[in-house]
């Protein structure tokens, strides 16, 4: 079985498709730099923050005192006594002025939710056009003319698939986790407090998603055994479960796959619905959470799910 895999992983990596897709990935990775790159490039500096927020307690402390001597002479007595705080105008502070500054974490963690999908994709159509392009050429009998047991040629492709799902989520790693680190120090963010190894680790994660995707994709096309079948039905997927059920059933969204890969990806994942309130009764959100380990067995389960059910597709259905 090694000089199958062998031999499959130098196919692989003589394919176009394999070039073009690695290709694509870069493409989408340096756009995420660029876009980045806009957006920090507009946030005021810390300079220019100090010299604006000076302007404004300036102000402050040279009008506040008049201020809330004008409020009170211009407000209704009674409405002032309801209310004594009106007319008080607080000391301003950087934070309640600018709100919070923005983390190169949670720069990262919103450029990251993208780039998750694009390596799925990626690494989804290296599985399966590696198994599809051996149907439509008509080499997987040759392959089962030297190798007869098609348990050994499934656990090989699929196998390959999964190892060059790594590849996108390399190009990734290499171009967006140091990019995204210099690009935001240029603008003057820094790191909030534990997010330096989890701005690494997330990362990592990717290297799964990779894995994972490239597997499914393997497995999917010994089911549909032509590449565009395999895509089409990841986009059905994609519109009919994750964009449109999920937003119309929302406990649905605790089990679509990409929650699942945002909870791995990010370890963890919370998000907010909210009720059909009837009546004067309060409408109250509901903060929803999944966990890392949950997200993993998740996917694990849909990994052998689909693996376990395209070998025995495989094993029964005439090659030919």
């Amino acid at each position: 079985m090694k000089r199958l895999l062998t031999a499959e992983l130098r196919r692989a990596a003589a394919r176009g498709i394999t070039k073009g897709a690695l290709l694509l990935t870069l493409l989408v990775a340096l756009f995420a730099l660029f876009g980045t790159y806009r957006q920090v490039a507009t946030m005021p500096s810390e300079a220019q923050m100090q010299q604006d927020f000076k302007a404004v307690h300036d102000d402050w402390v040279k009008n506040h005192v008049q201020n809330e001597k004008t409020c009170r002479e211009t407000t209704p007595k009674d409405v002032v006594e309801a209310n004594p705080g009106m007319c008080e105008m607080q000391e301003p502070t950087k934070e309640s002025w600018f709100g919070q500054r923005l983390t190169i974490g949670q720069q990262a963690r919103d450029v990251r939710m993208g780039l998750s999908l694009i390596v799925a994709l990626a690494a989804l159509m290296l599985g399966a056009s590696l198994v599809c392009a051996e149907f439509t050429s008509g080499s997987m009998m040759t392959w089962l003319t030297f190798e007869p047991r098609r348990s050994r040629v499934y656990a090989t492709k699929v196998i390959a698939a999964a190892l060059f799902g790594l590849l996108p989520a390399l190009v990734v790693f290499l171009v967006d986790v140091p990019g995204l680190w210099l690009i935001g120090q240029s603008g003057g963010l820094q790191f909030g407090p534990g997010e330096q190894s989890t701005y690494f680790a997330s990362f990592l994660r990717l290297f799964g998603v990779g894995a994972f995707a490239g597997l499914v994709g393997a497995a999917l096309g010994f089911v549909a055994r032509h590449t565009t079948a395999v895509l089409g039905a990841a986009i059905v997927y994609l519109i009919a479960f994750e964009i449109i059920l999920a937003s119309s059933i929302e406990s649905m969204k605790r089990w679509t796959i990409g929650t699942a890969v945002t909870a791995f990806v990010e370890h963890g994942h919370g998000w907010t619905t909210y009720p059909d309130c009837y009546g004067p009764q309060e409408c109250k959100p509901i903060e929803h959470w999944l966990g890392f380990w949950p997200a993993t067995a998740q996917l694990a389960v849909v990994a052998t799910v689909i693996t376990l059910g395209g070998l025995a597709i495989f094993r029964r259905r005439d090659v030919g």
